[in-house]
Formats: C-alpha cells, structure tokens, sequence
C-alpha cells in the first residue's frame, strides 16, 4: 500500500521541475501551491507606496511645468519736470539736481521766470559738471513697453535732449527702472512742463 501512495505523489508532481517555477505544466500544482497555468504571466513593476497617503495608495511622479514669470507693473502718474527722483513711490520733486534721475534747465524771460521755449533735459549726474547718458528720445507713433524702451536707452541715449510739448522720452533710473516720459504744457504756475510717466521696476 505505501508503495501505491508514494507511486501516486511521483505522478502528481510531474507537471513541475526541480530547478524552475516557471516549467510548470498546465493544471500541475507546484511548489509554491499555485497553479502551472497561473504562474507565467509577466508581472507590472511595482512602484513604492506613498508614506503620506493613508491608504498607501501607489503614486508616479510628475514633473510640474514652471511658473511663469511674473512681469512688474508699472507705476504711472503726473509729474513735474524740474528735479525729479523717478526712484521714489510716487516719484519726488528735489530742491536742486543732487540725487536726481532726470532735470530740466529753463531758459528765463525778461522778468526772470521760466519759460518752456529753450528748455533742456539732463539725465543722471555722472559726477562734477558730468552727466550721464541715461536719456534717449522716443519718435515712434505707438508708445513703448519696458523691453522697447530699454533698448532704445541702450542703443541711442545721451547726456542731455531739447524739451518741449509733445516730446517723449525713455530714461534709465540709478536703480536701474526704467521710464517712459511724455511731456505736456508749460505751466507758468509752478515754471515746468507737466508730464505724465510710467515707470517699470528693474528686471533681474
């Protein structure tokens, strides 16, 4: 009888083979107890759980796209143009060109006021009697963006520009801002030309 029985487990365990699962014949339980017909299937990798999910839920990592760059919004209002720091918030009307991003000299009349006709344009003060080239004008119809203005500084500024209405100009600030000035009526009150400036904040 023990001769039957162990005659009975040989045949049943013919389906596998001693050196690899995967030999396992159709319906033959192997040494794993599953199976020859369920083990050869390929397996998907797996991929590490989240620790902070509760449910240890597996998750794939996705690269984000950057956020866009944020561009500066300009500070536009009404100026004086005397001696003005377009650095400060709102831009501030000095005593004297000492600190001054753009100043203006006025040609005086017979009484000794102001007057707009021969009036000149100075840009940053470079040093004793020195002026630097910061201003250039702009005589396109459309007004400009930063980059427009800054490049026109770039490629065609001076020292110093005639004023009258209707002039426009791009200037660059000691802190590196850069404006766009339009000029308006001579104002005898106050013995300067109104304007109305836009400034943008220095881009990195």
């Amino acid at each position: 009888m023990a001769l039957v029985a162990s005659l009975a487990l040989a045949i049943s365990l013919t389906g596998c083979t001693d050196s690899k699962v995967n030999n396992c014949s159709s319906g033959a339980v192997c040494g794993d107890g599953n199976k020859g017909n369920a083990i050869g299937r390929s397996a998907e990798p797996l991929l590490p759980s989240d620790p902070d999910s509760p449910s240890g839920e597996v998750t794939r990592s996705t690269e984000s796209s950057p956020a866009p760059r944020a561009t500066s919004t300009p500070w536009r209002g009404s100026i004086n143009l005397s001696f003005v720091d377009l650095d400060s918030r709102p831009p501030k009307t000095l005593s004297n060109n000492g600190g001054a991003t753009i100043w203006v000299d006025y040609e005086l009349d017979s009484q000794g006021d102001a007057q707009g006709e021969g009036a000149t344009l100075y840009g940053l003060g470079g040093g004793l009697f020195t002026t630097q080239a910061t201003i250039a004008q702009w005589t396109d119809s459309a007004r400009p963006n930063q980059q427009q203005c800054s490049e026109r500084i770039s490629t065609q500024a001076t020292e110093t520009l005639p004023v009258a209405r209707g002039d426009r100009y791009c200037v660059r600030t000691a802190a590196g801002r850069t404006a766009f000035i339009e000029v308006g009526a001579f104002n005898k009150a106050t013995g300067s030309f109104a304007a109305t400036a836009e400034i943008w904040d220095a881009t990195s």
